[in-house]
């Protein structure tokens, strides 16, 4: 009886493990040096943003699927740079992500642009030539920004704290709450 109750229990174990087994699905990383500009494009991916010396990406994407199912990529254009996620189709009841996070350093004094769709944006510390921020279907979340803002959100709250620049945030169907700013401002 004991043998039959532990083979049982290994039995789930090794089911549980192949049900919930995630894989790699697409990852990049990417660094570049006087820049004068990013743009960073996160389909269903959740965005994470702070400052540091120079530009540096990092993205995962896990769960159940086959490779190719989902790309990172980015591109250098002169000083600009440019990353986004590349769906390959097949994202269907079997081919479920359980993390997408795109993590981004962004220098001083650049143009900024952090766009997504069905996924979050945080971002602090970001001190930026012009920073533009945008989500549809998920939340916005930044503090300590400086520069001129604009953020923009399609179903989904907006919270903004210690904003020391001109601000312009909309929101469609969301909640704004904003403190700290410093600057002209246009909530609406």
């Amino acid at each position: 009886m004991k043998a039959l109750l532990t083979l049982s229990c290994l039995l789930m174990a090794g089911f549980t493990h192949l049900t919930y087994a995630q894989d790699l699905l697409a990852s990049h990383e990417f660094e570049a040096r006087d820049i004068s500009e990013v743009s960073l494009k996160g389909v269903f991916c959740d965005v994470y943003a702070e400052p540091g010396d120079m530009l540096k990406f990092k993205g995962r994407i896990e769960g159940r699927g086959k490779e190719g199912d989902y790309r990172i990529e980015s591109r250098l254009v002169g000083d600009r740079v440019e990353i986004w996620v590349d769906s390959r189709g097949g994202r269907g009841w079997n081919n479920r992500t359980s993390l997408s996070k795109l993590e981004i350093q962004v220098p001083k004094g650049i143009y900024v642009r952090l766009q997504t769709t069905s996924g979050d944006i945080f971002a602090r510390g970001l001190d930026g030539k012009e920073l533009s921020v945008s989500s549809t279907s998920g939340d916005i979340e930044l503090s300590d920004m400086f520069g001129p803002l604009e953020v923009t959100c399609t179903s989904g709250d907006v919270e903004l704290d210690d904003v020391n620049g001109p601000l312009d945030v909309r929101t469609t169907s969301g909640d704004i709450e904003v403190s700290g700013i410093k600057g002209e401002s246009e909530v609406g």
